[in-house]
């Protein structure tokens, strides 16, 4: 912890997690909030306006760039990154290079090895599978051609 209590938080996460972040971060802790928002048409976005700090990327290609991301962290010492969901915080790779970089840093993510698992669909499915939870309907084995892809849609259904 910093001097004084304060925690260097770092956003990764947009859109709805990143307001829920600040808003537990901010309102319900007292905390000061730093937030890498996506891209600059982030610019007005009600969580980019509530943040203590904002650092912008050129583009959204930047926002997936792991070893920039990790040069901000380490550039602002950063002390908590939240990744909220979505390609950042379901890349391994994010996860391993913060731990390998930064080990007193605090990732809020799932640990890698959940995220080499989750991130691969398929394999997911089948663990699932084979620990017998129960699963929503759907198919048995991944389509690999459209034409296939499209028959099992129409077999399942789609919502009205």
């Amino acid at each position: 912890m910093r001097q004084g209590g304060h925690l260097k938080v770092l956003l990764t996460a947009r859109d709805l997690a990143a307001s829920r972040a600040i808003s537990t971060l901010k309102d319900n802790m007292g905390m000061e909030v730093s937030v890498l928002a996506a891209y600059k048409e982030d610019r007005y976005s009600s969580w980019v306006q509530r943040a203590s700090k904002v650092y912008f990327l050129e583009s959204f290609k930047h926002y997936w760039n792991i070893e920039r991301l990790i040069a901000i962290c380490l550039k602002q010492k950063v002390d908590v990154v939240y990744a909220g969901w979505g390609p950042v915080a379901e890349d391994p790779g994010f996860a391993l290079a913060c731990r390998r970089v930064m080990p007193r840093l605090f990732l809020i993510a799932p640990d890698v090895e959940v995220l080499k698992v989750s991130g691969d669909k398929p394999r997911t499915r089948e663990l699932v599978r084979q620990a017998g939870v129960p699963r929503l309907c759907g198919t048995g084995e991944l389509p690999r051609e459209l034409p296939e892809a499209r028959r099992q849609a129409h077999m399942i259904g789609f919502p009205d």
